[in-house]
């Protein structure tokens, strides 16, 4: 009877043939959509116990063309808990290249919000970044850093001086491209693979019959991207907020057969997230009706926007624009006067638009005018005649108004809320936005630092 093979000779085999075969120019691979290199990390070197302080991650992308959104995404995570202590992202957007190599290379920076913990010494924190082209994660990196809290000790202060870090670096292309490893990217690998297919061939021909069954780990540290769940967000089901990064959010955009509510204080980026929703309407071909109080504002987007767009006020008689289309409807003190006068307004419109979104701009202060009860009854059935008639409606609350209580009491009748706040960062009111719902949709459930320059 023939002798197993010494576990040595196949080794030797192994190596043999994955030297010649590392000596033969191999055809290159195909690239992956994108890969992510993270230069530096930007935090302060030392930090209090519970204070609140801003971590930015700077990346570099380098892409091939691909007609999907690209979205840089930042997990922050306590290397101590393994919980998820911040998580944001940037949006880049569709990759276009005209002119070779095909390329573009992108500089990125992702700013996380985070609280310190409340006690002293070093904590120390894994980075996550995530590059998705669509729904598809297409390559990852990872950092992990350490951060002062509390009384700096003289080894610290040593140590923690510097407030950019260059700390290990992992980075992973999903597809399994690599950079600048050359040869050794080559002969390595196989080494080893040739070592442990020998071990493995050893092992199974003394166990006679045995039979080695893998099964795939699911990667749980992956973050399941936003996927579409029905018909409703096809293109046409789906408008854009003209802002990338809450479209990122969405899956897409904002459903259009939905009622949104946009829940924010007097605040600019509560406006100009408004103005940036009216310009993405208009521009993809829908007519925007404007349902305000406020003189100003009413003249400004007047003004801005002549065709397709209807100023409904009741100080319409205090507008004069040229070319504006601005209507008179009743004020607030009388609800069932105002759905009068919406209706006619409405008729007396004509447009050849292939859709129409009523933007809602006075519920504040219809509840300050007639309480909770009255205002549910009344929005109930204004909502409910406007989905009838295949409207998208938009409506905008300012909670810091009123109580708590009449809040409420409206809010539950929209499909989806979306909510801006404000949080003291370094010293500095910055604010956020979240998702608090959206009823029949995936979203991502993060909170997004505005940025005021990308909504100019």
């Amino acid at each position: 009877m023939r002798k197993p093979s010494s576990p040595l000779r196949s080794i030797f085999i192994f190596i043999v043939v994955a030297t010649m075969a590392a000596s033969v120019q191999l055809p290159t691979t195909s690239a992956s959509v994108c890969q992510v290199r993270v230069n530096g990390v930007d935090y302060p070197s030392n930090i209090q116990p519970s204070q609140s302080f801003v971590l930015i991650t700077n990346l570099t992308l380098t892409c091939n063309p691909v007609n999907q959104n690209v979205l840089a995404r930042v997990d922050v995570t306590s290397v101590e808990t393994g919980k998820i202590v911040s998580t944001n992202g940037t949006a880049i957007g569709v990759v276009q290249v005209q002119t070779a190599p095909y390329v573009k290379i992108v500089n990125v920076t992702v700013s996380n919000a985070l609280q310190a913990p409340q006690t002293s010494g070093n904590w120390s924190l894994q980075l996550n970044v995530w590059v998705f082209a669509g729904t598809s994660v297409e390559a990852t990196a990872t950092k992990t850093i350490t951060i002062r809290v509390g009384p700096l000790t003289q080894t610290a202060s040593a140590t923690n001086s510097s407030a950019s870090i260059q700390s290990t670096n992992t980075t992973t292309s999903i597809s399994g491209s690599t950079f600048g490893l050359g040869s050794a990217g080559i002969v390595l690998p196989l080494l080893v693979i040739a070592i442990m297919a020998s071990v493995a061939i050893y092992l199974a021909r003394r166990k006679r019959g045995a039979r080695v069954e893998s099964e795939a780990v699911p990667r749980s540290a992956e973050p399941v991207p936003v996927e579409a769940t029905d018909a409703a967000v096809a293109s046409e089901g789906i408008l854009s907020t003209g802002y990338p990064d809450l479209d990122t959010l969405l899956g897409g955009g904002l459903p259009t057969d939905r009622a949104i509510l946009l829940v924010s204080g007097p605040w600019d980026e509560k406006e100009l997230l408004l103005d940036k929703i009216i310009e993405s309407g208009l521009t993809t071909g829908y007519s925007v009706y404007f349902l305000s109080k406020e003189l100003g504002r009413s003249k400004d987007l007047g003004r801005k926007h002549a065709q397709n767009f209807y100023v409904l006020t009741p100080l319409a008689d205090s507008i004069r624009i040229e070319g504006g289309n601005v209507i008179k409807m009743s004020d607030v003190q009388n609800l069932s006067d105002i759905n009068i006068s919406f209706s006619k307004a409405m008729e007396s419109i004509s447009t050849n638009a292939k859709g129409k979104i009523i933007i809602l701009d006075f519920l504040s202060d219809i509840l300050l005018e007639h309480g909770g009860l009255t205002t549910r009854k009344w929005l109930s059935d204004f909502i409910a005649r406007r989905k009838s008639e295949g409207l998208m409606f938009l409506a905008s609350l300012n909670p810091m108004i009123l109580q708590d209580q009449a809040s409420q009491q409206v809010i539950d009748l929209f499909d989806g809320v979306i909510e801006v706040f404000e949080k003291q960062i370094s010293g500095r009111a910055r604010r956020f936005l979240i998702i608090d719902k959206m009823y029949g949709r995936k979203y991502v459930e993060s909170e997004l630092m505005l940025d005021k320059a990308k909504l100019f």
